[in-house]
């Protein structure tokens, strides 16, 4: 008796539900009749609607390409700047090494100069101690 009141219960819920649900499906019948009636005024074809989400998706296709180039474009741009600044420090080094080296051959010409400044001086020297010496030899030759 108990369960045949229960399953009373669960036909009565379930005959409300159906009626609801009749209600809603004759609803969206309505509304579907409405728009089939909206498209068939307009000239509209209903499987335009595919080909319209169709391209849609073609256009975000090509939407997003030029992103994808832009977004590569710019990880090379990244690597080339890195590159870049690896090689300017590696210049800037060079550039100082140059300067150092030129500094150093500088400082190595000046010696230089100075060396043959006094390699000259010193030949004087030894021309004009040679030249005294050859007179006083002159000198003590001729008297004897």
């Amino acid at each position: 008796l108990r369960y045949l009141s229960v399953s009373k219960e669960n036909i009565g819920e379930l005959s409300e539900k159906n009626t609801k649900l009749e209600g809603n499906s004759n609803e969206l019948q309505k509304q579907l009749e409405t728009c089939m009636l909206y498209l068939e005024t307009n000239n509209i074809d209903p499987g335009f609607g595919g080909r319209i989400l169709e391209s849609a998706q073609q256009n975000e296709k090509q939407r997003k390409k030029p992103w994808s180039l832009v977004r590569d474009l710019k990880n090379e741009l990244e690597q080339f700047s890195r590159n870049a600044a690896i090689q300017r420090a590696q210049l800037q080094e060079l550039n100082n090494k140059g300067r150092i080296l030129k500094e150093e051959r500088g400082s190595c010409l000046q010696e230089q100069g100075d060396f043959q400044v006094d390699l000259e001086n010193m030949q004087k020297e030894l021309e004009e101690a040679q030249t005294l010496l050859e007179t006083k030899n002159a000198v003590n030759v001729h008297y004897l």
